[in-house]
């Protein structure tokens, strides 16, 4: 009776404490629930609150620095934290008019570590000419580094086919590169570049080939390298039931990448009935040499390219 009695003395206190530990998890509980609420809340007030008519100015105004001309439609505020730049032109630096290619969505997401840390580091997508672009760029305080794969990219989209109104290509291009280059200077950048071409074809002005038949090209490989100011054509082979392509050469880089100069030579075989498909145009091309190919030489510059 008495150990009975003894157990029923300490139930009280036994109870209490335990009462305490859960008021005490729940409370904890609470107020974790409470500061995620007022961090959610405050985000979507400044997600919501954003000024990007202030910003897009001031991105525009940074852009200037690219060696292209490039030019931010409006601004958006990505989650997680980043900036979403909407209808990007590209155009000459020479001439904003000429542009080259718009981007319909541009999304730069920074890395807080790294910039703690002391580096730019930022995570960059793109939609452009039907595909899609991911990159990371890692700069310090004089370079630049970066990384990039594409895939599905159509240079039938481009807007630069308006200066090359003789002909048009198109197909889908997929692969890979990277690039280390110094602030301000891009004839000093070195870097590679991998990429594959499918479901090509070149389509020729009607002027020059009336029957309006397309060139397939089924299979693309082209890899580049550039170093000490030259883009070196390491490997380029473009292939399909009636031709066969490969091309050679360098690019040698300027500070204002239209005026490149160009040295390149492509060899082309064309089969019997490609070439009476392609009637006056073949005509034009020089002389087959013992192999069977017609050898082109492209020079001037990329805004002006010259046929010898």
């Amino acid at each position: 009776m008495k150990s009975l009695l003894s157990r029923m003395a300490v139930l009280p206190a036994t109870l209490s404490g335990r009462w305490g530990f859960i008021t005490s998890r729940q409370w904890l509980a609470r107020s974790i629930l409470y500061v995620l609420f007022f961090a959610v809340a405050l985000v979507a007030f400044i997600y919501i609150r954003f000024p990007a008519a202030r910003l897009t100015p001031i991105v525009n105004e940074t852009l200037r620095e690219a060696p292209f001309h490039v030019e931010a439609g409006d601004i958006q505020l990505a989650f997680p934290p980043g900036l979403r730049l909407n209808s990007v032109t590209v155009a000459e630096k020479s001439d904003p008019k000429s542009l080259i290619v718009t981007v319909p969505r541009l999304t730069i997401k920074p890395s807080i570590i790294s910039a703690i840390l002391g580096r730019a580091k930022a995570d960059i997508s793109a939609e452009l000419l039907g595909g899609g672009v991911s990159a990371s760029a890692d700069s310090g305080e004089k370079e630049v580094e970066i990384s990039m794969e594409f895939d599905g990219i159509d240079p039938g989209q481009g807007e630069w086919w308006g200066r090359f109104p003789w002909f048009k290509a198109q197909g889908l291009i997929s692969g890979k590169g990277r690039m280390e280059m110094k602030m301000r200077d891009l004839p000093a950048g070195e870097g590679t570049m991998k990429a594959e071409l499918a479901e090509g074809s070149i389509t020729l002005n009607k002027s020059l080939n009336p029957s309006g038949a397309s060139i397939i090209i089924d299979k693309g490989e082209l890899e580049l390298k550039m170093a000490k100011g030259v883009i070196s054509v390491a490997k380029g082979s473009f292939t399909g039931p009636d031709i066969n392509i490969q091309i050679s050469g360098n690019v040698g880089v300027s500070q204002n990448f239209p005026d490149s100069r160009l040295n390149i030579v492509a060899a082309i075989f064309l089969s019997p009935s490609m070439k009476e498909k392609l009637g006056m145009v073949a005509s034009m091309l020089p002389a087959a040499n013992h192999e069977g190919k017609h050898v082109i030489r492209l020079g001037g510059s990329l805004a002006q390219p010259q046929m010898k």
